[in-house]
């Protein structure tokens, strides 16, 4: 803490340190011409204006120049180069020299856009062509043949025939409409007009001050872009404003209202290059060959939350969120399933190293954006590690040479309560009848007669103490009747939820010197859940510096991150055991509830009198604010990259991560979960009335410890040629992994808050249970466990462009590891991958048949890895040191896996071909990737001889294949003063199991846990159901026996062919996606997502008689008189109950519904102040946005039940999410 003190109060210091007079400090060779410009740029207030076509003239610049003035280092940087300049209004203009503007001019076209003849115009002689954005709609077609033509010839016969002229004005070419013969002679007259219009952006933003001239008049545009003029008829009239390109256009008699949009210079720039980062290098995009996908600070800011992996839940193609997992999935997939039974959740990547802590502590306001890697070249350097698929993480950072700023965000989110009535069950009525109904059958005389201490029901109580005459049948019948008026949904939702609230605060401050840069910045959390008492607070800094040393031959980074989190629960919670409940009198007063554990007439006699208070009341114990979670992580890192050669440069980095989780319950004394356990384990000497009790009176303190320390370093040469027609990038290294942690248990008992202190207890002793006699040991003795890994991996990557048009790389890398294989062999693995990729659109040839800017063919194959961390190749055993298996009471070892000296890791080969494309002015624009990945040698479980002492053991012997496709199409629907943009993503994925070879015996067992061992041929989330006919006549289910209707259910379910059971379809759904629209008018914007799903089905709940539970579907539909069997599928209630009855209804393909669904997600709107010198001189820009989410209305659904297969799964019902409202406000200064 120290240190980050120190290094935020030297930023601060050097803040006021900084000074940004007009001077330029630059020194290097052979630099690209736009890299000195954009120095300019960063150093001084001056905006730059070249045009395109100008700026390919330039040719490489060496300088150094060190505090010169800004006229000095223009006359030095201008030696040699094409162009002149001059500075006019704060912006520096660059235009070409006139002998340079003489070049001959060579075309062939036919019948081409007038716009697409301008622009070989401009490569050719570096001359800018400006022009309205709608006065080219009337142009003719231009066909045109010319070999070293002037460039006035060129131009008289273009223009030949149209309705356009031309002037050349100070090395531009000017288009505007020609005017009519009478404008000729008005203008002769010079006859003045008033000439009206509206400056924007392309955005639609009014430009505020615009500056409008004539050669006489000089206005401003007001707050809405508007302006008014007085020119002659023939005058021309310039439209200027600070970084944006000038406007010209000529005055005409009848001359309409002037819509003027002016477009930024760095439009007329080089375009800005996209670039992924790998967490090991930084690669412009149209040069990877591998699939990436990238979602920038702006689509990231769109969602509010509080943690950052939920916001790409529908904003990133072939990324799936689970709502509802089966067996291992992961809570996000990438691209589907690639193992069986080892990780599958994606790698993590935070700072170029991997995150092992929880995702939750990390700060979405300190991430810049997120690149996810999802093919083998992409993914492939990150080893064993990468086979579900890479996230990483780009945090923030300040810039060199620029002036401090100061951003702040904050949010605050209101969400509903949960909706508990979203959950079928029965009501108060219907299950007191239902409990009437088994009374009458006997179904509790065993219960009531031999477990008489055992709870019952408040029903049952009042029906036996009838039946035994306790009470009168009037009295029955009143105490009945106040229960069925009673709803245990309405106490919790007053008593133990409340709307949850979440705050997020953030600040921060960024920029740099020429030889440094920094950000700092400090956020605050705080978060009241909804189940009371609840709340989670977090707090995060992040301390960043990059200084550049030995003349910037050597760059140091280093980076501060500290992270807190305490969460403060109740250790109780209360789950209602009937609908009837109570917990508060009318008044509001707690009542002593039902005792799940014992019957209440036990708890009034036990001990007589010399026990503790064993009543239960649910409210005292909710309330309790008894435990504190404490989550605290710290991670430094340190980096240098010195360069070498020019091309070469060596980079070294250093990471330090320390974490720990921690948990402190403290049951009070007076709790029930202390009175409990003192009570069972006292022993009551009735004749004297001593109670002994091995368990100590006073409070009863937990602490679980979690402590984790991770070392990671690397070192690697990093490579780089560029030249016009070869780029070359290369990148080879090491590093080293340390994983330390060490995590510990224990209570202890007798414990005192005031003085910290506690009793012992004899956890080796068996002692006997005053409940029923029982011998056992004193529960949660001190436990101790810990995990040490460490992996060394080499890896090497290395990409070539030749022409910009070919491109291939290639990637090796091999991991090692202590805890895993025990030959020298089967300790490491090597995985690599291979990409190609074509540049289409870059082919003349190509570009007669479609004219695309930017189209690209990639293709990609390799191998990435996985691994089990708790498996081992060594024998691998659990020690119980309370074994009650042991006849002796001592430690007993269970065998977890016998030793296999031939395990080694899991691979997954991936294949990828892909298309990236968009159209010009990117209107049309997006990718499509097939990909087939198999999960080979994946670990599995095999049966064995029984001789061994074990019945199966784990080996390398199952395999996976996931096939997809992923399209992303991004339009441009509407762009002037409203816009209007489309992302649409769509998805579909496939996986098979090809090889398992363990069976799970009975067919029930994969209708109910077919993950635990899928069924080859079918994917691993596999949905299995018992075909079955319609109800008898008597209202039984009835199911298919050797292709014959049966209702020997005993007989169905035990069945070991597989044959007999009904595919209904994979759980996960095979095709998804997403609808984004944004919408934009002037400073407002407003988008929603809309999100679908399909090709997978969900198991529904139903009605079977059950006791002990009342949250069932379906209780009114059930069949009840003969004929009823033509309208409903849920069967009668018999007594006595068949469970193999009810679990094959259960279990029935009737139950079975397609899950495909059509969904709202979220909506989101803003409204952005941008800051203007004259008008707002503190900030540069305000923004205001409200965002709703959670809001699950589902706008078409396969299923007609008003099912949302979200909160449906395995036949039981989840409560809804309910709706989260987000107001929020974001300054930058």
């Amino acid at each position: 803490m120290r240190l980050l003190v120190l290094l935020l109060f030297g930023g601060f210091m050097q803040l006021s340190a900084n000074t940004y007079a007009q001077q330029v400090t630059l020194r290097g060779k052979d630099m690209p011409f736009s890299k000195v410009l954009d120095a300019i740029r960063q150093q001084t207030d001056y905006e730059v204006m070249v045009g395109l076509p100008s700026l390919k003239l330039a040719r490489p610049v060496s300088v150094d120049a060190n505090g010169l003035s800004l006229e000095a280092f223009l006359k030095e940087i201008i030696k040699g180069q094409p162009f002149t300049y001059k500075i006019e209004e704060g912006t520096v203009i660059l235009k070409v020299r006139d002998e340079m503007m003489s070049q001959k001019i060579t075309l062939s076209e036919k019948k081409v856009p007038i716009q697409k003849v301008f622009d070989k115009i401009s490569t050719q002689t570096g001359y800018d062509f400006l022009f309205s954005d709608d006065i080219l709609k009337d142009a003719r077609p231009i066909s045109i043949e010319v070999t070293n033509a002037e460039l006035k010839f060129v131009l008289n016969q273009i223009f030949e025939g149209q309705p356009l002229e031309y002037a050349i004005e100070d090395k531009s070419i000017v288009v505007s409409k020609k005017a009519a013969s009478i404008i000729k002679f008005r203008t002769a007259l010079a006859f003045p007009i008033t000439v009206s219009g509206r400056v924007t952006d392309s955005t639609g933003t009014p430009l505020i001050g615009a500056t409008i001239k004539t050669k006489d008049l000089s206005v401003l545009s007001d707050k809405e872009g508007n302006f008014s003029i007085t020119a002659e008829i023939g005058s021309q009239v310039t439209i200027s404003f600070i970084g944006y390109v000038t406007y010209t256009f000529g005055v005409m008699d009848n001359l309409p209202f002037q819509n003027i949009t002016l477009h930024g210079a760095s439009s007329k720039l080089e375009e800005v290059k996209i670039t992924v980062n790998t967490g090991y290098q930084q690669l412009p995009k149209e040069r990877a060959t591998g699939s990436f996908d990238l979602i920038d600070n702006k689509i990231l800011n769109r969602s509010v939350s509080t943690d950052i992996l939920s916001r790409l839940d529908g904003i990133a193609s072939g990324v799936f969120f689970n709502k509802n997992k089966t067996g291992n999935d992961p809570t996000i997939s990438i691209r589907g399933r690639s193992t069986l039974f080892a990780n599958t959740d994606p790698l993590i990547v935070l700072d170029n190293f991997p995150y092992d802590g929880d995702p939750n502590n990390i700060n979405p306001n300190y991430i810049e954006s997120i690149t996810i890697l999802k093919d083998a070249a992409a993914a492939s350097i990150w080893g064993v590690r990468a086979g579900n698929g890479v996230i990483v993480l780009t945090t923030k950072k300040g810039k060199y040479n620029q002036k401090p700023k100061v951003s702040f965000n904050s949010n605050i989110t209101i969400s509903g309560k949960p909706n508990l009535y979203s959950v079928p069950q029965l009501s108060s009525a219907e299950f007191i009848e239902l409990e009437k109904y088994l009374f009458s059958k006997g179904y509790y005389n065993i219960y009531l007669k031999y477990l008489p201490k055992n709870p019952e029901s408040p029903v049952v109580d009042i029906l036996d103490e009838r039946q035994r005459g306790i009470i009168s049948a009037q009295d029955s019948a009143i105490q009945l009747g106040a229960l069925v008026n009673n709803d245990i949904r309405k106490d919790e939702l007053k008593y133990l939820y409340r709307k949850p609230i979440n705050q997020q605060y953030n600040i921060s401050i960024n920029g740099g010197g020429d030889n440094n840069q920094y950000y700092y910045s400090i956020g605050y959390d705080h978060n009241t859940l909804s189940s009371i008492p609840n709340s989670d607070n977090r707090i995060t800094l992040i301390a960043r510096n990059n200084y550049l040393l030995v003349n910037k031959k050597l760059e140091i980074s280093t980076d501060l991150n500290y992270t807190k989190r305490v969460s403060y629960s109740s250790t109780n919670s209360f789950g209602a055991s009937f609908p009837y409940l109570r917990l508060a009198d009318d008044k509001g007063r707690p009542l002593v509830g039902y005792n799940s554990s014992y019957r209440q007439n036990f708890l009034d006699t036990a001990g007589s009198g010399h026990l503790l208070n064993w009543q239960y009341s649910p409210l005292d114990e909710i309330n309790a604010k008894d435990n504190i979670s404490t989550t605290v992580e710290y991670r430094a890192n340190i980096t240098a990259n010195y360069k070498i050669l020019k091309s070469l440069n060596f980079l070294a980095s250093y990471q330090y991560t320390k974490g720990s989780q921690g948990n402190v319950g403290d049951h009070s004394e007076n709790s029930y979960y202390v009175r409990n356990l003192i009570n069972q384990y006292s022993q009551v000497d009735y004749v004297t009335g001593e109670v002994t009790r091995p368990i100590p009176l006073g409070d009863i303190l937990s602490r679980m410890n979690n402590e984790y320390s991770i070392n990671y370093g690397r070192a690697q040469l990093n490579f780089q040629n560029h030249s016009e027609k070869h780029s070359f990038n290369a990148l080879a290294g090491f590093e080293i992994r340390n994983y330390n942690s060490n995590s510990y248990s224990f209570n202890q008992y007798g414990y005192d808050p005031a003085t910290a202190t506690s009793l012992n207890v004899n956890y080796n002793q068996l002692y006997s249970s005053f409940v029923n006699g029982q011998d056992s040991f004193i529960p949660s003795p001190p436990e101790a466990s810990y995990t040490i890994d460490n992996v060394i991996s080499y890896f090497s990557n290395a990409e070539y462009t030749y022409l910009n048009k070919y491109s291939i790389s290639g990637s090796v890398r091999r991991d090692e590891s202590n805890i895993f294989g025990v030959n020298a062999n089967l300790k490491g693995v090597p995985l690599w991958s291979l990409g190609l990729s074509w540049k289409l659109s870059n082919e003349n040839w190509f570009k007669n048949i479609i004219d695309f800017p930017d189209l690209r063919v990639r293709l990609t194959d390799g191998y990435n890895g996985n691994i089990i961390k708790s498996l081992s190749a060594y024998t691998t055993a659990n020690v119980d040191n309370n074994a009650g298996g042991s006849p002796f009471g001592a430690p007993v070892d269970y065998i977890v896996n016998p030793p296999n000296p031939s395990l080694s890791w899991e691979k997954v080969h991936i294949l990828n071909a892909g298309l990236d494309f968009f159209t010009q002015n990117k209107i049309f624009s997006g990718s499509i990737d097939f990909y087939k990945k198999k999960g080979v040698n994946l670990i599995g479980s095999t049966p064995i001889a029984p001789q061994t002492g074990v019945d199966r053991v784990t080996e390398n012997t199952s395999s996976v294949m996931t096939k997809g496709i992923d399209l992303m199409l991004n339009t441009i629907n509407i762009n002037n003063k409203f816009s209007w943009k489309t992302t649409f993503f769509a998805n579909y994925v496939r996986d098979k199991i090809l090889d398992n070879q363990n069976s799970l015996g009975a067919i029930i067992n994969y209708v109910n846990q077919n993950y635990s061992s899928p069924m080859v041929g079918r994917p691993y989330s596999a949905i299995y159901s018992f075909p079955s006919g319609p109800l008898d006549n008597k209202g039984n289910p009835q199911g298919y026996l050797d292709g014959q209707l049966s209702e020997n259910y005993s007989a169905i379910l035990n069945s070991t062919n597989t044959n007999e059971l009904k595919y209904n379809g994979p759980a996960t759904p095979t095709f998804y996606g997403s609808v984004l629209n944004s919408f934009g008018y002037k400073n407002f914007s407003l988008s929603f997502n809309i999100i679908y799903k399909g090709g997978y089905y969900f198991r529904r709940g139903s009605y079977v008689l059950n006791a002990n539970n009342y949250k069932q579907a379906d209780y009114d539909l059930r069949w009840q008189k003969p004929g009823d069997e033509t309208h409903t599928i849920v069967p009668t209630s018999i007594y006595p109950v068949d469970g193999s009855r009810n679990t094959f209804f259960l279990s029935s393909d009737k139950l079975v519904l397609k899950g495909d669904n059509v969904r709202l997600k979220d909506i989101q709107a803003s409204y952005t102040i941008t800051g203007n010198k004259q008008f707002n001189p503190w900030f540069s820009s305000i923004q205001i946005y409200a965002y709703v989410s959670n809001i699950n209305y589902i706008l078409w659904s396969a299923n007609k039940l008003n099912l949302d297969p979200d909160f449906v799964q395995n036949g039981s019902y989840a409560l809804k999410t309910p709706g989260s409202y987000s107001l929020g406000l974001r300054c930058n200064f």
